[in-house]
């Protein structure tokens, strides 16, 4: 029930990059989805009835430097 899996690379400066030789962050945001339609609720953007929670974490890639 994976509705999204998002990947945003950004550089030491904070802005984003699609330089791979210039990565220093990666933000990873994930939108899920109940199994079971909810009667009593209606999605502000989507307009059906599954409730969804997106988690957004920033990761350090261990291997930064080792020039691959």
């Amino acid at each position: 029930y994976v509705d999204s899996l998002t990947f945003e690379y950004y550089d030491a400066a904070g802005a984003v990059t699609s330089n791979v030789a210039n990565i220093s962050q990666i933000k990873i945001r994930i939108t899920t989805r109940t199994s079971k339609t909810d009667p009593s609720y209606t999605h502000p953007v989507f307009g059906d009835r599954y409730r969804r929670y997106t988690l957004e974490s920033f990761v350090m890639p261990r291997n930064l430097g080792l020039g691959f």
